[in-house]
């Protein structure tokens, strides 16, 4: 009984003793939701009575925007000001909660008290919680009943707002108890405040600097950084972590799961942190009040370990700076330096001791620099790595062509509210989904890519040269996945004409197809409208919409047909003529949004998102097409072209040429049959992009749609290689003649 009397004294006293920190809680919280309420509602307020007086019509109900505006205020991942807020709170709090202990005449009166030591670092952790968990949930309520006085239906608002308090206050739990732990293990404030510094940027600088390391020595290394050993070693940190888990970045394309797995973890490393702070409670030695370290054992390895990740910095700045050896060097040797003698004048304060500890200065040394020579000459191989056929299981690429391709969902998330649009990057997408078992194509690239890479090591200075050579340069990411689960991924720069028949059989396997291109896993059921069009810079030359099911069916069919028979030798042979895009609801719904709501990922989106080309060869596309008296071959027959302009650059040798300026000569065509030859020939510049394998003619071409007060645009085009009509060749070559005859009439320029 007396104990717990004892227990509940404390409380009281420790409540009176940081008055101040609960004034300052309520308010910094008062100001950030109660007001923060108001203030965002009446910002909702003005802006539709604003689009009321000038006549605008929103997409939004305003009883919805306000339900947002208010739901994002006070859920868990709406709001950033809260996670700032949070973690200066836990900062606050946990170096409150624990200063006795740096304090030698507090130390000896709470440690006199008949209490254990369990039930006084229950006192003071509980309420360095609790102070501001109250508060910040009142201050919520308060902030709902503001959203109420404005008109806001806030039945739902309770459970997001309860969600979004749980989730702030178990980051704030985990930021606060790492804190408590920097104040346990140390005996001093300021470096007690330090150490906290350390717990939570250590793992995410040593993160960045393996990180750099990596992407500057090793020319195969991938960036796979979100399924990585760093990343996880970044959320080491309960900041990082926090942080982390408020963007979604560890979550995916909204993942429920994975966000519950993500919380659970936390629980756990809460738990965890909880059991070792009381561990070393009870250790603690009361004559630690003052002095830098509580525990002498943890002085050698926070040293040692800073030392490294110092050490490390220092050689990369330098590297940086000068790239040489010698610099990198230098970097990593004063920066453990540095580090190393600062750390032991904290630990000692005394000057005098900043070389204590000389054998560990020079272990360090050593270290660091074998870590330096490890990565920048590659010791461990890891750009020769090349697994046998025999270990792998299947394996993932990206070929580095097709960039227009983009990986998206869209989510329906009811009537008047934005769909939810989530995209992966190709290469990621192509890692977690691909699964080619045929895995000889690919090895076969992949040793061509270590083959250049081990060549690029060895002669940085050819590497500035190197896309001299022939053929189509590509940067291709590879996964593969070994038989004992093992997953490793590398990234090859090479002429995918070394490789040309390996990457043809990797693109008409279906396993891949299905991956890199998602209109193959579209079906009829889901589309519900289809869309046509021919654009050429920038100009909408052609366009059409079906609905009817059944042409939808035949379309999708037949594109996918057209598209799977495809290698890559006939897109050698031919350019894009037109587009096609094949819509299901929730991007349909999102096409309607962004007519009347003005959002940027929603016109990036309508704008190039899942339009996939229409080649020639596509007959039975274009024979559906036709059907619909459609024809993007011919797409300039309804249009008016007034001219044609033939463009050539000039080379060098040729008269007038200059080294660092760009100039020309041109040919203009407005006899109709002339025009209609060129145009026959040449291709729109506007889907040579959608096609890496094609060749061009050094001549452009520039069509003028538009006579007289008619509206006026041009069109760029090109002709691909040996596909220029003669015509356009010797008119070009006769004026490069006249042009030469010219020039040699005139002074010399330079007199």
């Amino acid at each position: 009984m007396t104990s717990r009397n004892l227990f509940f004294k404390l409380a009281k006293e420790d409540l009176k003793r940081r008055v101040w920190l609960a004034a300052l809680s309520v308010l910094t919280f008062f100001f950030a939701f109660p007001v923060g309420m108001a203030l965002n509602l009446g910002n909702v307020e003005e802006r539709y009575e604003m689009a009321l007086r000038h006549g605008e019509v929103l997409v939004i109900p305003k009883s919805q925007a306000m339900l947002e505006a208010a739901g994002r205020l006070v859920s868990a991942q709406g709001n950033g000001l809260t996670v700032f807020l949070m973690i200066m709170a836990a900062v606050v709090c946990g170096a409150s909660s624990f200063s006795y202990l740096h304090n030698k005449r507090k130390v000896d009166f709470y440690h006199s008290l008949p209490l254990k030591r369990e039930t006084l670092f229950a006192v003071s952790y509980t309420m360095g919680i609790l102070i501001p968990g109250i508060i910040y949930g009142l201050c919520l309520i308060l902030s709902l009943v503001v959203a109420a006085a404005y008109g806001t239906s806030i039945g739902g608002l309770f459970k997001t707002a309860a969600s979004g308090w749980l989730f702030h206050m178990l980051y704030f739990s985990l930021v606060y108890s790492t804190v408590v732990l920097a104040m346990i293990m140390t005996g001093n404030l300021v470096v007690g405040i330090l150490g906290s510094s350390v717990f939570f940027f250590y793992f995410p600088m040593l993160s960045a600097m393996i990180l750099a390391y990596c992407e500057t020595w090793f020319v195969t290394y991938v960036d796979a950084f979100r399924d990585s050993f760093l990343f996880r070693m970044v959320k080491i940190s309960p900041i990082a972590s926090y942080i982390i888990a408020f963007s979604g970045a560890d979550v995916g394309a909204g993942d429920a799961a994975a966000f519950g797995r993500l919380i659970v973890e936390s629980v756990i490393a809460l738990a965890a942190l909880i059991l070792v702070n009381i561990l070393l409670y009870k250790k603690r030695p009361s004559e630690a009040a003052g002095k830098a370290m509580a525990f002498s054992a943890s002085k050698p390895v926070i040293r040692i370990a800073l030392a490294m990740v110092i050490g490390m910095s220092g050689g990369m700045f330098f590297w940086l700076l000068h790239s040489t050896t010698g610099w990198a060097v230098f970097g990593t040797i004063v920066g453990i330096l540095l580090c190393h003698c600062i750390v032991e004048i904290i630990y000692h304060f005394d000057f005098r001791r900043l070389l204590a500890h000389k054998l560990q200065l020079a272990g360090c040394m050593i270290a660091g620099l074998a870590i330096l020579f490890c990565f920048k000459n590659d010791w461990l191989g890891y750009d020769a790595y090349l697994p046998e056929e025999s270990q792998v299981a299947e394996a993932a690429i990206d070929l580095g062509n097709d960039s227009w391709v983009i990986y998206s969902q869209v989510e329906s998330r009811g009537e008047g509210v934005r769909p939810k649009v989530t995209t992966n990057s190709s290469m990621e997408y192509t890692f977690n989904n691909m699964k080619l078992t045929d895995t000889a194509p690919v090895l076969e690239i992949a040793k061509i890519g270590v083959e250049k890479a081990l060549m690029e090591k060895a002669d940085r200075e050819s590497s500035l040269e190197k896309y001299d050579e022939e053929g189509y340069w590509t940067w291709l990411h590879v996964q593969y996945t070994l038989k004992n689960g093992r997953k490793v991924q590398r990234q090859y720069n090479l002429p995918l004409t070394l490789a040309f028949d390996a990457a043809n059989t990797i693109s008409m396997d279906p396993a891949y197809q299905d991956i890199k291109y998602p209109v193959f896993q579209r079906t009829a059921e889901d589309t519900v409208l289809v869309q046509y069009r021919v654009e050429g810079s920038g100009n909408l030359l052609e366009s059409a919409e079906f609905s009817d099911q059944e042409t939808i069916e035949q379309l999708l069919s037949a594109y996918q047909q057209d598209f799977r028979e495809m290698d890559l030798y006939q897109r050698q042979e031919e350019d894009p003529i037109g587009e096609l895009r094949f819509l299901n609801a929730p991007e349909v719904e999102l096409m309607e949004y962004r007519k009347n709501d003005y959002d940027n990922s929603v016109i990036q989106w309508d704008g190039t998102l899942n339009f996939y080309p229409i080649y020639p060869c596509f007959d039975r596309t274009l024979a559906l097409l036709e059907r619909e008296e459609i024809n993007p071959e011919k797409v300039w027959d309804h249009l008016d072209v007034s001219s044609v302009v033939a463009e050539r650059g000039m080379k060098k040798g040729d008269p007038g040429y200059r080294e660092r300026e760009w100039r020309s000569y041109e040919v203009t065509y407005t006899d109709q049959e002339e025009i209609q030859e060129i145009l026959n020939a040449m291709a729109l510049e506007e889907y040579h992009g959608m096609n890496a394998y094609t060749t061009t003619d050094d001549i452009t071409v520039t069509v003028n749609v538009g006579r007289g007060n008619r509206m006026k645009f041009s069109v760029s085009g090109y002709f691909m290689e040996d596909k220029a009509p003669d015509m356009v060749k010797e008119d070009l070559d006769q004026k490069l003649q006249e042009l030469t005859t010219e020039f040699q009439d005139k002074p010399d320029e330079t007199e």
